[in-house]
């Protein structure tokens, strides 16, 4: 338990790269991946090494920053909630446009590792002045009073903060083609509506986003057209805390830790192959990706990765599968820029299983690659 007033929030400046996974920062997957560390490109973070950005949008599906809570809310508690914010001055069109940004709290996970707009009314956001340098590191902060039971929070654009009631009945996400957390009237409307913005509007809006500003200094231009946003703001350092009737708070984290002991298992849960072969999927990049900065960032962790597969197929196969799968996930961190001398890799086929293989839930959780730390 954290004592009263800590920070709820585990990894809140995105620097424990490999923490438990249920605790872990979640966002979209693969070319849409914005987790940053400092002298790669996109400037320096807030603090630290790393910073963590989402791409919003008012006509198409958005990103979110998703993560799990410390410790559930507590009812009629009052909470401050705060983050450092930039602008990234290369993908800034329209950016007056958005000057709410949401913060939704639930009691259950929401799949964000797919694009989509939540138009769920956010329980807390935050006002973005027009008068900041956005390019620039600005803090921005809130508060709110909790119902109660909320164990997750997500970041992003929600477009109820912008919309009346009686408008959110209608509302349909501009290209939304998920339908994840829509009224039932608006998912029978949607099917009938078309997209207002002609293509070749949007192609020619397209094509302007992609200009990239000449400075990462220099404030970008606003832009009108159709009152829309095509940003990324990149977010550092987060706080929630429990505010004591004294109006104090206290953001101090208590980190929930990797333990790099020597000769422990970690299981990469989101690591994926096509189904009886050793091919990556794309869907298991995050995942490869995290360990990847985790690795990069701990330049003496050397580490062993173990393919396992279920019992079903014969025995001889499943060896040589395990081990071709353990490869394709140690020669995809080598293509990271990673040496070969610190990843080694084995094969343990069907002869270590986690679960009953009887079970089709077993079979599942015993096809697994896991990494071990063998030197730290």
């Amino acid at each position: 338990m954290l004592t009263s007033g800590q920070n709820l929030i585990p990894n809140p400046g995105f620097e424990n790269l490999f923490i438990p996974d249920e605790y872990q920062w979640v966002q979209p997957i693969n070319r849409f991946y914005h987790w940053e560390q400092n002298s790669k490109g996109f400037g320096q973070s807030h603090e630290g090494d790393f910073f963590n950005g989402i791409c919003m949008y008012n006509w198409h599906p958005c990103e979110y920053l998703h993560i799990k809570l410390s410790e559930t809310l507590e009812k009629d508690s009052l909470y401050h909630l705060s983050a450092w914010i930039k602008l990234a001055s290369f993908k800034a069109k329209g950016h007056q446009h958005l000057y709410k940004l949401g913060a939704l709290f639930t009691e259950n996970a929401i799949n964000t590792r797919r694009r989509f707009v939540i138009n769920s009314e956010p329980q807390a956001f935050f006002t973005i002045s027009d008068t900041l340098d956005k390019v620039e590191w600005n803090k921005i902060e809130t508060e709110f009073k909790a119902k109660g039971k909320e164990e997750f929070m997500t970041i992003g654009y929600f477009p109820a903060l912008y919309f009346s009631k009686e408008e959110m009945k209608d509302y349909v996400a501009p290209r939304d083609s998920s339908l994840l957390m829509m009224a039932e009237k608006s998912k029978k409307s949607k099917r009938k509506k078309k997209n207002k913005y002609k293509e070749k509007d949007l192609a020619e809006f397209r094509k302007m986003i992609n200009q990239k500003a000449k400075s990462e200094s220099q404030m970008p231009k606003p832009v009108s057209s159709f009152g829309q946003f095509t940003i990324r703001y990149y977010f550092d350092d987060f706080c929630l805390a429990r505010k004591e009737e004294t109006g104090t708070y206290d953001c101090t984290n208590k980190s929930i830790e990797l333990e790099s002991a020597l000769d422990q298992r970690f299981r990469l849960n989101r690591v994926y192959f096509e189904s009886g072969e050793a091919t990556l999927l794309d869907s298991s990049f995050y995942e490869l990706d995290r360990l990847s900065f985790f690795l990069s960032y701990k330049p003496k962790v050397r580490i062993k990765i173990t393919g396992h597969t279920d019992d079903v197929g014969k025995a001889k196969d499943n060896q040589v599968l395990s081990e071709k799968r353990a490869q394709a996930v140690h020669d995809y961190l080598i293509s990271k820029g990673l040496s070969a001398s610190r990843i080694s890799f084995e094969g343990k086929g069907e002869t270590e299983p986690r679960a009953d293989n009887a079970l089709p839930e077993g079979r599942f959780i015993n096809r697994r690659v896991e990494f071990q730390i063998i030197d730290n």
